[in-house]
């Protein structure tokens, strides 16, 4: 399905943010100039599927932070659609509503190769392929031809079929008549990092700017986030 001039191209970009970090917001205008999407939506989840036994951050420290990462670029915005619906975060509960939100859009879901992986274990994952394209973008260190492989390989296994579209070199598109959605991969610039990773160095008391915006780092520092034991907050 070839989008008409007026359409808006909306990009959603998931995730616990905890914390948001340079990766996330890379990867965010990665995908706005590759794409040329006309805006990136970030939407941290309440309680991420994969990680409901796992104690995250809290709400408002959370959204604060990303509110700081994003503020004055206007084509990266904030929703709180999962927050405040509450519960568990699933991608499909998530498009649904965006598309009511903006029905002349049409929507793309941002994740990395590793994400994509284990996309065949989301919750009606085949109906989150027919909602949204599906934008993928290549492992940290590894070229746009290795992660072709591993999605490729991938896709054999997923309920609908794609057919690769040669037209731009830049990136691999594969389109899928049945949906009238694409699959596309695209490459980042190689910064392996992980919120994980970010915590655990907290929590040893070093020192994260090359990782963080200093917007985030500041209010990690002044609220004192992610330490092993933190003041109480005023």
């Amino acid at each position: 399905m070839a989008p008409s001039s007026t359409t808006q191209q909306v990009g959603i970009l998931g995730g616990s943010f905890d914390p948001v970090h340079n990766g996330h917001l890379g990867l965010a205008r990665q995908a706005l100039a590759t794409f040329g999407l006309d805006r990136v939506v970030f939407v941290p989840a309440d309680i991420p599927p994969h990680k409901r036994h796992q104690t995250l951050t809290s709400t408002h420290h959370r959204l604060e932070m990303l509110r700081r990462a994003i503020a004055g670029d206007a084509n990266l915005v904030l929703s709180e659609i999962e927050i405040e619906r509450g519960g568990v975060s699933y991608t499909l509960d998530t498009v649904r509503a965006l598309q009511s939100q903006w029905p002349d859009a049409e929507l793309s879901l941002i994740m990395g190769a590793d994400t994509f992986q284990d996309i065949d274990s989301w919750k009606q994952f085949a109906d989150v392929l027919r909602a949204s394209h599906i934008l993928v973008a290549s492992r940290p260190g590894r070229s746009l031809d290795e992660t072709v492989n591993d999605v490729e390989a991938l896709m054999t296994h997923l309920p609908f079929s794609y057919q690769p579209d040669h037209t731009d070199s830049t990136k691999r598109v594969y389109r899928c008549h049945e949906t009238g959605r694409h699959i596309a991969l695209f490459p980042i610039p190689p910064k392996a990092v992980s919120s994980t990773q970010i915590r655990d160095a907290l929590q040893r008391g070093e020192a994260a700017k090359k990782v963080l915006p200093p917007e985030v780092e500041g209010y990690i520092i002044a609220h004192r986030l992610y330490q092993t034991h933190p003041h109480p907050m005023s």
